[in-house]
């Protein structure tokens, strides 16, 4: 009689429930989508749905789900679907929702079906002289170029209107500005300066510069000749003087000079006297016999009737242009004023060659250096200063200022016009503005403002409100001014008639659970984990639950989990955990499990939580006598210098001296060894650091071998180290011994 009885031994739970023996009897825990006792009652999850506008309630296994008709969505079908939701309507479009889809009414200066298209107002353009049309966003602009106005730029702009030009000179109208072409005799920007075409004259020989309208002439002195004077006439041409005399050119006329005896105006008068004797000639001069009388031929330098007046070689000189005649001994030298050069001062030097003058301007020679004439727009010495007449201008609104040849021209922005921008351009004139909307004007262009009822580009189009209604139920959509209204059918209530008139309001379903309403009343649908009419029972899971070794039982939602105590692990805490598995134990160190994780149990020479540090006995040694230190498992050993021994090396001297070996062994010294020696045992009875242990016995006996070892040869052999091993083999010989190990 202690066989426990099974409960659920030819249960009758159906519909692949689970079976749960009671203390008494049994209890079937049926699957989602059954109840009853034996959970053979199929649960229709569609009772008493609350599916809206139309949907259609499909039963699932766990609740029920809606099926929405076109143009709603939401858990019961109760909210529209807005068409203009993830539209892909652009450049500030809007959408319109359709009863199908949607529509984008595209802002000016944009098309297409998502108003995508940038409309080209420039298409079709009548600006005209090759200037730019620039789209706006409501129609377009011509920008001129230079020389032409107008809105299309089809008027050509005079610059000579108003020009400066002086002394009956013509304009001639440029590209930019105007260029006055002067009449002869005229020159400057303006033809405003009368030419002296005296400056720079090529007269010589102290001839009188005559300027012309067109050049100039020179007047020559008395005994000059030629287009500048520069050629001395020479009166002995066909002169008369007679018998070979010699004819001298005087400025007027000329001279004769006779010889000794002969006289008269042409020498020919033959005369018998000498009339040089008690002559008056000076300063070395020649007399020289005429008919009558003589005559004083002087040296260079002199003149007079006798040679004695000191000859000015300046007078009658040729210097000009106002030079300075400086006289020498023979002739004279011209000293030229500023601006001039050569022989007689009579070149003109030209200061504008290699001038500075930038921009096109003219230079102007000036008896000392030159004179930059500026074109317009331009100033400075060397007129390379580009004159800005953007500067104090009188651009309003925010125009840009475009600086001229001549002046300045504002270009507008936007909604602005006139000379200086500042006339404000109103778009909502001439505008097509319907059905008593408001026009309101834009930078470029203008927008209806429509009134409550009317919809489109102009206000034209009057809006049906109950187009894409959200009206559900069956209930009929009112149009109004703003907006709609939906009549409800009975049974139905809220702004779309989407709220049935529910007897879940105020019901007492707890924990969480959903309440479904009834033709009459309400039913509470409790969660997993509770039961009741109010589902405010709690489902203890933990009843009859397997949790083992002690552990803990925790109840779920859903059935229940065992919490287990240190040491077990498993669904039902019946699996013993071996805290050394993949334990960390190092250096051949012994792991010993807990109850609570492990410990590591250290060989001889580790330390450390994991025996992973090896012990240096060598710290703090005794080793003396310049010794070396050597680590041991257990404690350490000191290996001496040449001429000391002991323990620590402390001795001085020889190590064997006196003898430490006793039962007669032999001492042999060694650095490499404790103390500096060790023993050998020519018999080989002894062994140990002083000889004083016997070697190993061996005595075999009927049924085994015996080793026997003394326990001082143990201890020596070990070095107190612990980890030595002494092997003995069996032997298989024909009687079968065994092999024994002993100590004493």
């Amino acid at each position: 009689c202690n066989t426990p009885i099974n409960k659920c031994d030819n249960n009758q739970c159906k519909s692949g429930s689970t079976c749960v023996a009671l203390t008494s009897g049994y209890r079937c825990e049926c699957r989602a989508g059954y109840s009853g006792t034996y959970c053979n009652t199929r649960i229709n999850n569609c009772d008493n749905n609350q599916c809206t506008s139309g949907s259609t309630c499909v039963a699932l296994t766990s609740g029920y789900r809606c099926e929405c008709n076109t143009g709603y969505n939401g858990i019961y079908c109760n909210t529209p679907i807005n068409k203009c939701d993830n539209n892909q309507c652009k450049s500030g479009s809007t959408c319109v929702a359709l009863t199908s889809g949607y529509r984008c009414e595209c802002n000016t200066g944009y098309s297409g079906i998502y108003c995508n298209t940038r409309i080209n107002n420039c298409d079709n353009n009548q600006c005209k002289s090759d200037s730019t049309c620039v789209a706006l966003t409501s129609g377009y602009r011509c920008e001129c170029n230079a020389g032409y106005i107008g809105i299309y730029c089809s008027n050509r702009i005079n610059n000579c209107d108003n020009n400066q030009c002086k002394s009956g000179s013509t304009c001639v109208a440029l590209t930019s500005g105007y260029r006055c072409e002067c009449n002869t005799g005229y020159s400057g920007t303006y033809c405003n300066t009368r030419i002296n075409n005296c400056d720079i004259n090529q007269c010589t020989s102290g001839s009188t510069c005559v300027s012309l309208t067109s050049g100039y002439r020179c007047e020559c002195n008395t005994g000059y000749s030629g287009t500048y004077c520069n050629t001395r006439i020479n009166n002995c041409d066909n002169n008369q003087c007679k018998s070979g005399r010699t004819c001298v050119s005087l400025t007027s006329g000329y001279r004769c000079d006779c010889e000794v005896g002969y006289s008269g105006r042409n020498c020919e008068i033959k005369v018998k006297t000498n009339n040089c004797e008690n002559h008056k000639c000076s300063l070395g001069s020649t007399c020289v016999a005429l008919s009558t009388g003589y005559r004083c031929q002087c040296n260079a330098g002199y003149s007079g009737t006798y040679c004695n007046t000191r000859i000015n070689n300046c007078d009658n000189n040729q210097c000009t242009s106002g030079s300075t005649c400086v006289a020498l001994t023979s002739g004279y030298r011209c000293e030229c004023n500023t601006g001039y050069s050569g022989t007689y001062c009579n070149t003109r030097i030209n200061n504008c060659d290699n001038n500075q003058c930038k921009s096109g301007s003219t230079c102007v020679a000036l008896t000392s250096g030159y004179r930059c004439e500026c074109n317009t727009g331009y100033s400075g010495t060397y007129c390379n200063t580009r004159i800005n007449n953007c500067d104090n201008n009188q651009c309003k609104s925010g125009s840009t200022c475009v600086s001229l040849t001549s002046g300045y021209r504002c270009e507008c922005t936007a909604g602005y016009s006139g000379t200086y921008c500042n006339t404000q351009i109103n778009n909502c004139d001439n505008n097509q503005c319907k059905s008593g909307s408001t026009c309101v004007a834009l930078t470029s262009g203008y927008r209806c403002r429509c009134n409550a009822g009317y919809s489109g580009l102009y206000c034209n189009t009057r809006i049906n409100n109950c187009d894409n209604n959200q009206c559900a139920s069956g209930s009929t959509c009112v149009n109004l001014s703003v907006g709609y209204r939906c009549e409800c059918n009975a049974g139905y209530s809220g702004t779309y008639c989407t709220t049935p008139i529910n007897p879940c309001d105020n019901n007492r379903c707890d924990s969480g659970s959903t309440c479904v309403a009834l033709t009459s009343g309400y039913r509470c649908q409790c969660n997993t984990g509770y039961s009741g009419l109010y589902c405010n029972t709690r489902i203890n899971n933990c009843d009859n639950n397997q949790c083992a070794s002690g552990s803990t039982c925790v109840t779920l939602s859903v059935g229940y989990r065992c919490e287990c105590n240190a040491g077990y692990s498993g669904t039902y805490c019946t699996t013993l955990i071996n805290p050394c598995d993949n334990n960390r134990c190092d250096s051949g160190s012994t792991c010993v499990a807990l109850t609570s994780g492990y410990r590591c149990q250290c060989n001889t020479g580790y330390s450390g939580t994991y025996c992973n540090t090896r012990i240096n006995n060598c710290d703090n040694n005794q080793c003396a006598s310049g010794s070396t230190c050597v680590n041991l498992s257990v404690g350490y050993r000191c290996v001496c210098v040449s001429g000391f021994y002991g323990t620590t090396c402390e001795n001085a001297g020889q190590a064997c001296s006196p003898n430490p070996c006793v039962n007669g062994c032999n001492c042999v010294a060694s650095c490499m060894h404790e103390g500096g020696y060790y023993c050998l045992d020519p018999t080989m009875q002894f062994t140990g650091r002083n000889c004083n242990n016997p070697v190993p016995r061996l005595e075999c006996r009927y049924d085994r071998i015996v080793l026997t070892l003394e326990s001082g040869f143990l201890q020596d052999f070990d070095k107190m180290e612990g980890d030595s091993y002494l092997y003995a083999s069996q032997s298989f010989d024909d009687n079968q011994r065994l092999t024994e190990c002993r100590h004493v």
